[in-house]
């Protein structure tokens, strides 16, 4: 890969970002400035976006770097970044590399910049929303979603689950630097911190169209991944939310910021006693509440079937006037604890500390008690269920192959035994030994075969 020159860039960082390049084999153009690439490492798929023209200003014949290349470069915002976009609930920021001489670049002689992110095969929850029944095609990996008969129920209560959780659970990270994962040995759930004083991040733009889905790792989950991406609009409140008490204590009063763009705390601060409108009046300040809002706004999408386009379905929901909701919310054919839940989101008024964390651990119990009572539930396969069979698989297949080499080990000590005592020939040269290592090397491969094909079966049901 050749050198990259200097474009505002450090020279070591220019050169690094080429090198960064050589681990990717970008594959198609799926729309213009916007690649599917490939790792060659694990053949795992992201998308690749074109930002030169956020970089670099090409309107002189030598091309500056613009304020934000400066300050990605300078200040070392790229490992922040990435260490904060980096949840299975969040459109992850995954690399930046460069190249030069590329064939679709305005100017091959320069370098072209690419940001990569997670690849959301799958769609997002917008798709879903239809007037009529979406049908997957013959032969199509995409997941069979259809509409219910019951006019009182949109899409299933599995699905609304999932995308609840999955939600809650990445903006836990974004709001208090928690996240919790699973260990699939000991099947129990660890939280973990960022392990440092995080400042509480807005999204601001929580929207079915914001909400990516992901295929399937396995043919047995019944959902992919559910990703919150798209954060132009976020917001780095330096709220301290205090999750490390004993360094610095939490913020006193509310995260606020403005409904787009920046704004001012004194201005913010002038607002602050607005009453809490939704969809959020000009003026008025944005802050968690306003996150919760707009999940709960997503979750009545997904309840109450579209009567109009799939675009117009969110402003049909929110347009309805309070009386007018309530009747038809209340006969959504869902269980009390979704819906209770979704009431607790969208009137909500009292920030608590790690309130989001909270919120995300309450709809994580409901979720399991609607996967242990309810008919649909318990047909769900998630993919905790898929890693903790791979787990347990890898565990049984490595007691095996232990279990076998020490019969390996004890047989051939007893061999060696015999050499000694009736002082035969060099253990290297003993005819005897040479094929009871073949025998035991065949057995191995035997074995070795038998829990690959048992891994395959594992994948395919």
């Amino acid at each position: 890969m050749e050198e990259a020159p200097y474009r505002g860039l450090s020279k070591r960082a220019a050169s690094e970002l080429s090198r960064q390049a050589s681990k990717y084999d970008f594959a198609s153009e799926v729309s213009p400035g916007i690649w599917k690439v490939v790792r060659k490492s694990d053949r795992a798929h992201f998308l690749a976006r074109d930002v030169s023209s956020w970089l670099l200003d090409h309107g002189s014949d030598v091309p500056n770097h613009t304020s934000l290349l400066l300050l990605l470069d300078k200040q070392r915002m790229i490992e922040p970044l990435m260490a904060v976009l980096n949840h299975e609930n969040l459109v992850n920021f995954i690399d930046w590399v460069q190249l030069i001489g590329w064939k679709d670049s305005k100017h091959p002689d320069q370098a072209t910049h690419f940001f990569i992110y997670d690849y959301c095969n799958a769609g997002t929850l917008e798709n879903l929303f239809q007037t009529e029944t979406r049908i997957a095609p013959s032969g199509s990996e995409a997941p069979r979603i259809e509409v219910p008969v019951d006019c009182n129920r949109f899409l299933p209560e599995s699905l609304c689950w999932h995308v609840l959780c999955s939600i809650l659970k990445g903006l836990a990270w974004l709001h208090d630097g928690l996240r919790e994962d699973l260990n699939p040995y000991t099947k129990e759930y660890e939280i973990f911190d960022a392990g440092l004083d995080w400042q509480t991040i807005l999204h601001r733009d929580i929207a079915p169209s914001n909400i990516f889905f992901c295929h399937p790792h396995t043919m047995s989950e019944t959902y992919g991944q559910c990703k919150l991406g798209n954060l132009s609009k976020a917001f780095v409140s330096g709220h301290v939310n205090g999750v490390l008490g004993d360094r610095v204590p939490h913020g006193q009063g509310e995260v606020l910021a403005g409904q787009n763009g920046f704004e001012s705390l004194e201005k913010l601060r002038q607002n602050k006693d607005m009453p809490m409108y939704h969809p959020p009046q000009f003026n008025q300040p944005y802050t968690i509440i306003s996150e919760y809002r707009s999940v709960g706004d997503v979750l009545m999408g997904m309840m109450i079937k579209p009567v109009m386009a799939a675009m117009k379905h969110m402003e049909y929901i929110r347009d309805r006037d309070e009386k007018s909701w309530n009747a038809i919310f209340s006969k959504a054919s869902y269980s009390a604890d979704l819906k209770d839940l979704v009431w607790e989101l969208m009137s909500r008024t009292e920030l608590e500390h790690q309130a989001t964390f909270k919120l995300y651990l309450r709809a994580k119990e409901g979720f399991e008690d609607f996967r242990e009572n309810d008919r649909d539930g318990k047909a769900m396969v998630t993919i905790d269920h898929v890693q903790v069979k791979h787990a347990e698989a890898m565990a049984e297949r490595m007691a095996s192959e232990a279990e076998l080499m020490r019969r390996r080990n004890e047989q051939l000590d007893k061999e060696d035994e015999k050499v000694r005592d009736k002082e035969l020939e060099a253990p290297s040269t003993n005819p005897t030994r040479e094929k009871l290592l073949q025998e035991m090397a065949e057995l191995c491969q035997t074995t070795v075969d038998r829990y690959q094909q048992r891994n395959r079966q594992v994948d395919e049901s």
